[in-house]
């Protein structure tokens, strides 16, 4: 980053935050065990969560664990800052989700509307595309030896019945649940990429780092699948 020329930019612009969310390893009886963890870098935000007029030269780093003894899922707000009431309502929510064993789907779309509808109110500082990521408790760390990537999920076109070949696209707009759905063994992080405007494409993924090794974000901008000819048969009777 070319700090010279971020100081010419007006406070506002020059207030950064970097927001994480995961697992931290620690040791506890002898073994290592994964606790939740709430990591947020920034140069701007004070103690009390309110804003400081003018960003602080330097950045500092905030990490929060959640134990299980202070309940069972928590919600943390960086940035864009909700009204007191509407943020305990989200927190009852989601903290109900997680008693009632709901799917972490649902969670997702919980939390990409509320985005979508701060990005509605004509918001200048919050977009309306968004990251969606889910990391289970047991998995296994990106290395050189496990190094699967899932680029999420998208909805395809249904195949028509036909003698020739043909081909099947995207679904030119899905709902968040037809775009946030977790296939297979829950076993690694899921992202998904949530395009603002309901489009399926362009797709991101992550950027995957490990020890003296990076995967770079993959782009997907166009996506179709050639299927070969769809003859529908009618049922063989026994009757003569």
């Amino acid at each position: 980053m070319n700090t010279n020329q971020v100081r010419k930019l007006p406070a506002r612009k020059r207030r950064l935050a970097f927001v994480g969310a995961g697992f931290e390893e620690s040791m506890s009886d002898g073994e290592f065990i994964r606790s939740p963890l709430y990591l947020l870098i920034e140069n701007f935000i004070k103690d009390d969560g309110s804003y400081a007029d003018e960003p602080r030269d330097e950045f500092r780093i905030v990490k929060k664990r959640l134990y299980r003894g202070r309940g069972v899922a928590a919600l943390h707000v960086a940035g864009q800052q909700l009204d007191e009431a509407r943020e305990r309502e989200l927190a009852r929510t989601c903290i109900r989700y997680v008693e009632h064993h709901v799917r972490p789907e649902e969670i997702g779309v919980l939390l990409i509307q509320e985005i979508q509808a701060m990005a509605a109110k004509e918001n200048s500082v919050v977009g309306k595309h968004s990251m969606c990521t889910f990391v289970p408790r047991d998995y296994a760390e990106f290395s050189a030896e496990n190094h699967f990537v899932h680029i999420g999920t998208m909805l395809m076109e249904n195949p028509l019945t036909s003698a020739t070949p043909g081909v099947l696209r995207p679904v030119a707009q899905a709902s968040l649940r037809e775009r946030i759905v977790i296939l297979g063994k829950f076993d690694a992080p899921r992202s998904f990429y949530i395009d603002g405007d309901g489009g399926p494409s362009p797709s991101y993924n992550p950027l995957y780092t490990a020890p003296n090794q990076v995967v770079p974000s993959i782009i997907i901008s166009d996506v179709s699948l050639a299927h070969p000819p769809f003859v529908s048969h009618r049922p063989v009777s026994d009757e003569g």
